[in-house]
């Protein structure tokens, strides 16, 4: 019986952990995300300017890039979801009960939120002439694969 108050102190030490980990790494992409310049050097722009206006410095800069490039303002999402996920664990009592399948479904739904949400913003959100899309590079993927198979005007629906 001892073995098990010990396991189970031990488990929620590492589940504090966890969380207060994850919120420090939320709030770090966030303020890279705000902060986001186009003149900041990163994998999908490059520039010869040394100053980084990225607030999160170079690596913020180069998360930010990226997270807009790939699933445009979508990636504003991001931070909300980590926060989520380490409140989830956090909360999480019950480790030995956590369902498969339960996890395979909501992750599923997961993704096809993403994916309807990064082609809804590709084709409705206007950016200005900012070097990425509204969705990004996967909104523009799936929607003009919808768009072929389907009329535009059904996508949206």
């Amino acid at each position: 019986m001892q073995k098990n108050k010990i396991s189970g102190h031990v488990r929620n030490r590492v589940r504090e952990s966890l969380f207060f980990l994850i919120i420090p790494i939320a709030v770090y992409v966030l303020i890279s995300l705000f902060s986001y310049h186009p003149q900041d050097s990163g994998p999908f722009s490059a520039t010869d300017s040394t100053t980084i206006y990225n607030y999160g410095g170079s690596s913020g800069a180069y998360i930010a890039d990226i997270l807009l490039n790939i699933v445009g303002y979508l990636a504003y999402l991001i931070p909300l979801g980590l926060t989520f996920v380490g409140w989830r664990v956090y909360k999480n009592k019950d480790v030995d009960e956590v369902s498969w399948i339960d996890t395979g479904i909501k992750m599923g739904g997961f993704i096809s939120a993403l994916l309807s949400g990064c082609a809804l913003a590709y084709m409705y959100i206007n950016t200005y002439g900012a070097i990425f899309t509204g969705g990004g590079i996967v909104g523009e993927i799936v929607a003009v694969s919808y768009t072929h198979l389907t009329l535009p005007t059904i996508c949206s629906v």
